[in-house]
């Protein structure tokens, strides 16, 4: 139990001193949360991300950004697929990231096209599903929001 404790302890003082706001995580370099159990589309996500939680959804810019970002949804049994902030929604085929208009990288990480999975062609999502069953994977409905170091 003192283990427990000694170990609860650490992490709260961890994420505190690391300075990700309430709510959020330090997962690899960015403060994130898992908006679990919603059932939005991708353009609500982007809404609730911003209005009620102050932040957007999240950018995956590198191969290790992905790499955190799987490795804690597969340490935690995370099971859903969730919204990223990547579209191009402003002009067909010219990916960006919402939180900065920075284009999204057509190198590592990887992005898959979805063939017309779920009507959504302008927008990215971590699917968790699609690994394994690529053409029956559940539509994302939950979102992964992103928030800068230091914002409280």
């Amino acid at each position: 139990m003192k283990w427990l404790l000694l170990f609860v302890a650490t992490a709260v003082l961890f994420a505190c001193c690391q300075g990700c706001s309430q709510g959020y995580e330090q997962v690899g370099d960015n403060c994130l949360a898992f908006h679990l159990g919603s059932a939005y589309n991708w353009t609500e996500a982007d809404d609730v991300c911003s209005k009620m939680y102050g932040g957007i959804l999240a950018s995956v810019k590198s191969a290790s950004d992905l790499r955190a970002i799987y490795e804690y949804i597969n340490t935690y049994g995370l099971t859903d697929s969730f919204w990223l902030g990547g579209s191009d929604l402003a002009a067909e085929g010219d990916w960006v990231w919402l939180a900065d208009g920075s284009r999204v990288s057509k190198a590592t990480p990887f992005w898959a096209l979805a063939n017309g999975l779920f009507g959504d062609h302008d927008v990215l999502a971590a699917m968790l599903e699609r690994r394994k069953h690529p053409y029956s994977a559940p539509r994302p409905t939950d979102a992964l929001l992103q928030r800068s170091m230091g914002l409280h």
